[in-house]
């Protein structure tokens, strides 16, 4: 698999990588798993198919981003879309829920207030959204070229990573 093999990281960060992100959304595959898929390209006996493909998936993400960094074009739209995509393990058609478009439906989650009271948080509307991603990619380009002309220092980092 690229990820493993494409030498700008190591398949120990990748996998460690991996294992924070996908064990947020339930995971069963541990460190030293996750690092065997994405090296060998194999899966885990007795371990279920959808934690594989959220590995990989996560892993041509990874791919994804460093090619787009290290590319000379600016990064755009189709990119974003690519990216979201490759982290969809589960290929719902659904009008609602098209991987490689902007959303179609409001949605958000669930948090608690500064009272501890369970409240609803809406992310930006269906109809900002477009708008406000042009405003992230252009930023995330003005970052990119800065961190082309000289490496970003981790106060740089930090303030693109807050930023975006």
């Amino acid at each position: 698999m690229g990820v493993a093999k494409s030498g700008h990281y190591s398949t120990w960060l990748v996998g460690f990588a991996q294992r924070l992100s996908t064990a947020i959304e339930g995971n069963t595959l541990t460190l030293s798993e996750t690092a065997f898929v994405i090296e060998e390209g194999l899966t885990i006996s007795g371990k279920p198919l959808k934690d594989h493909q959220e590995v990989i998936g996560h892993a041509k993400a990874i791919d994804l981003i460093y090619k787009a960094v290290a590319g000379k074009k600016d990064i755009d739209e189709a990119d974003l879309f690519d990216l979201h995509t490759s982290v969809i393990t589960e290929k719902v058609t659904d009008i609602y829920q098209k991987s490689g478009e902007w959303k179609q439906e409001p949605n958000g989650t669930y948090t608690i207030d500064d009272n501890d009271k369970q409240i609803y948080l809406e992310y930006a509307t269906v109809k900002d959204t477009p708008v406000l991603m042009k405003l992230f990619n252009k930023l995330l380009n003005e970052y990119k070229t800065k961190a082309t002309e000289s490496p970003l220092n981790s106060s740089d980092a930090l303030a693109a990573y807050s930023e975006l």
